[in-house]
């Protein structure tokens, strides 16, 4: 490989120490200050709770309208349903993720 191709930017390398630097920091953190310490914008802590949140509340939201709307049989055919259906949808999106690599 020529030398020519290699290029060092100094503020590359910088960059990737002190990410490392705070991986380590949160590594060494205990559990409690681990959990719960702030979230930052877009990591991947912080997209997990926004969609575990939003599944959940929705499904807790709608649960009780259709009971009423459709009865106590019927509801709990849809809620199957509705469970199945959130299933298969994660299922696919997971391993979409997986053969795309992101």
């Amino acid at each position: 490989m020529p030398k020519d191709w290699i290029v060092y930017d100094p503020e590359i390398s910088n960059t990737w120490k002190s990410q490392i630097e705070s991986i380590q920091e949160i590594q060494n953190l205990g559990f409690l200050k681990r959990v719960f310490r702030t979230l930052n914008t877009g990591s991947m802590r912080g997209v997990v709770l926004m969609w575990v949140r939003m599944t959940l509340g929705i499904g807790i939201l709608t649960l009780p309208f259709y009971i009423k709307t459709y009865g106590a049989n019927l509801g709990l055919i849809i809620l199957i349903l509705s469970a199945l259906i959130n299933y298969y949808t994660y299922v696919y999106i997971f391993e979409a993720s997986y053969y795309t690599g992101k």
